[in-house]
């Protein structure tokens, strides 16, 4: 890693350069306003701007803080903007990530809001409305097949248990939250739980196999 010389000595220099505070307030405020259709259209924003444009993160690095964000309570975009602002700037990053997501699109959203029972009913609205649910359950499908694509390659290196454990897992889950209506929270619990019995088991499996 390069470095620079201060006052105080030697200090790394900051890994993506390019990504000052000021512009990185500018691409979360990009994206929290840009973020209509809910969360599926704001995680591809987030994996447009920090996987393929400027390379924060590759997709398996994005998914691992999904994941670890699930287990935050409240909304997990707000886990991930402050754990990607981290990366890029430390702290301050985490600071500005959150403020330029959530300090402009939130006033849109109060606007918004504060005018919706004028217009909630127009017959231009609801049309809209009813052209917006196909459009935002593509983009969920898209975002859905991106997330699946490192749990695949990760367990199909891994060996035949890995594969059946993932499908399984995603099996599972999809009953538990169609049929059951399952609780969020209970189902993470339980996934990780059961992920790591199973997959540590796969692991200690593939490693006996190599010897």
């Amino acid at each position: 890693m390069a470095i620079e010389r201060t006052r105080a000595g030697i200090v790394p220099e900051a890994p993506y350069p390019q990504l000052t505070l000021w512009r990185l307030f500018q691409l979360w405020a990009g994206i929290g306003i840009q973020s209509f259709g809910g969360g599926a259209a704001t995680t591809l924003l987030v994996q447009r701007t920090f996987i393929e444009r400027y390379h924060v993160v590759t997709l398996d690095e994005f998914a691992q803080i999904w994941n670890l964000s699930l287990l935050a309570p409240g909304i997990n975009l707000i886990a991930v903007a402050a754990q990607l602002g981290k990366r890029v700037q430390g702290t301050w990053g985490i600071v500005v990530a959150l403020a330029g997501f959530l300090l402009p699109s939130g006033a849109i959203t109060c606007l918004m809001a504060a005018l919706f029972d004028r217009f909630a009913h127009a017959a231009g609205v609801e049309a809209a409305v009813r052209g917006i649910v196909p459009a935002t359950g593509g983009i969920m499908l898209l975002v859905a097949l991106t997330f699946l694509q490192p749990v695949l390659r990760v367990s199909r290196a891994s060996g035949r248990w890995n594969v059946l454990a993932s499908g399984g897992l995603i099996a599972a889950g999809t009953i538990a939250v169609i049929a059951l209506q399952a609780s969020p929270v209970a189902l993470v619990a339980a996934a990780a739980a059961i992920g790591a019995v199973g997959f540590a088991r796969g692991a200690h499996e593939q490693g006996a196999g190599h010897r």
